[in-house]
């Protein structure tokens, strides 16, 4: 027997006497309370698991997201591939603060990625309306790879240069990151 039928089954004998309408309406509540049950538990689990990864930055003070995610893009060349690490993907959406690394890859495979640094752009936005830090165009920032096994990647950024909409100043940014790949 299914779990939404076990959770379904008390609604179910105590509406005996109502429409089919109002017991459609009620099953159809039921399923939605447990669909995001469900999702919000699954969501609770990967996070304390660690399946979802994480990141800290400074920059202008400190921000930290509960979610990091890395994937290598291929190209239609299939000659270069396009690294992205970022904090949503397909099925997890865009939360604050939010940000998006995309760096010209020559690694096909996860194992090739250990010890390797990525020159690439990078965008942080802290708050959905607040500013964006970015690297200016023909600039990059370095991400070091440290670390790679079974459940992600470590990397890092030091001391990176990135400006700011709100001034036309250089900002100082690190970060650090423990990814989980992209699954499809």
């Amino acid at each position: 027997m299914s779990r939404r039928l076990l959770i379904l089954l008390p609604l179910l004998i105590s509406f005996g006497g109502c429409s089919k309408e109002e017991v459609q309406e009620a099953i159809s509540q039921r399923v939605e309370q447990a669909d995001a049950l469900t999702s919000r538990v699954v969501e609770r689990v990967q996070a304390e698991a660690g399946m979802s990864g994480n990141s800290q930055f400074t920059v202008d003070g400190d921000a930290s997201t509960k979610r990091c995610f890395w994937e290598i893009i291929p190209t239609e060349t299939d000659q270069s591939q396009t690294l992205r690490i970022c904090n949503y993907n397909a099925t997890v959406p865009e939360s604050f603060p939010s940000y998006l690394f995309l760096a010209p890859c020559d690694v096909s495979s996860t194992v090739g990625l250990a010890g390797k640094s990525f020159q690439g752009t990078l965008f942080l936005q802290k708050e959905s309306d607040g500013p964006l830090w970015y690297t200016e165009v023909g600039e990059t920032v370095t991400l070091t790879i440290s670390q790679v096994d079974a459940s992600g990647i470590t990397a890092t950024i030091d001391g990176a240069s990135v400006s700011c909409t709100t001034d036309d100043q250089s900002h100082s940014l690190s970060a650090s990151f423990r990814c989980v790949e992209v699954t499809q």
